[in-house]
């Protein structure tokens, strides 16, 4: 390498290295060199890869930034993920609980039944809620599954209907339906020497060997919609008449002179 004066010297940083700065110099007229603002800068290579998302970043050395933003599809609970060259070398850690999830969108829409969900990513739960004057059949809630599909709803809202007329049913331990206003009272009558009941009756009252306590739940009102022809799905007991019970519900013994039957959801009646 030439000395002289305008000779040009020219730096080469080390492997893993890169350069920031003036790599060149030149003698001067005074027998000196310029002086340089070269600074070698230690490289970590390529920042880590995370399934479904791209990285960005514009150097590979000390002090330089990668940021991580999911592909299209995904989504992700660390928007703001990223990693940082440090002077070893080393990207630092990117945070272990960032990763790309799929999402599975808008969720779909269940007839008469509205919805709200912030999060359509894998795992989310999205719970349905029927209209009023609607009645809830079958599961309210969908998941959001991992091949970014949204399970099938099982939800169904059928109209509230109940047959038209004043009449009581007698009222289970949960209570009376909540979709009507209903009244409520009881019946107290003893019974000697005793009387007898179903074990899984599942009415509500005070029933004793001597005496029972049957509480009804009474309709006010005769008529609710302009469809009150059928009994809705639900849970509750309906006094026999004529010993035919109403299509889709099974006879259970209430009492050895009374007779009850029990509706349940989607007609699965025991």
């Amino acid at each position: 390498m030439s000395r002289t004066i305008g000779s040009v010297a020219s730096y080469t940083c080390k492997n893993n290295y890169s350069p920031v700065g003036m790599k060149n110099i030149i003698c001067n007229t005074n027998a000196t060199w310029s002086a340089t603002d070269l600074v070698c800068l230690i490289e970590c290579g390529i920042p880590p890869n995370v399934d479904h998302a791209s990285v960005h970043y514009t150097e590979v050395t000390m002090g330089s930034v990668a940021s991580y933003m999911c592909d299209p599809g995904f989504v992700t609970n660390d928007p703001n993920s990223a990693v940082t060259c440090t002077e070893y070398g080393t990207w630092t850690n990117l945070n272990p609980y960032f990763e790309c999830l799929a999402e599975c969108g808008p969720p779909p829409s269940v007839y008469n039944a509205m919805t709200s969900s912030s999060s359509f990513s894998v795992g989310a739960v999205v719970s349905y809620t029927c209209y009023p004057e609607y009645v809830p059949v079958g599961p309210n809630e969908i998941y959001c599954l991992s091949d970014g599909q949204w399970s099938v709803p099982q939800l169904s809202c059928q109209l509230l209907s109940w047959p038209l007329g004043y009449y009581s049913l007698p009222q289970p331990t949960f209570g009376c339906p909540y979709d009507v206003p209903w009244d409520q009272g009881y019946i107290r009558q003893p019974l000697y020497p005793y009387t007898e009941y179903s074990p899984d009756l599942e009415l509500e009252g005070i029933f004793y060997p001597e005496i029972f306590e049957w509480v009804f739940c009474a309709k006010p009102v005769y008529s609710l919609t302009p469809t009150d022809t059928d009994w809705p799905p639900g849970e509750y007991c309906i006094a026999r008449y004529s010993g035919i019970c109403p299509n889709g519900t099974d006879a259970a013994l209430a009492f050895s002179v009374y007779k009850c039957i029990t509706l349940k959801y989607q007609a699965r009646c025991h």
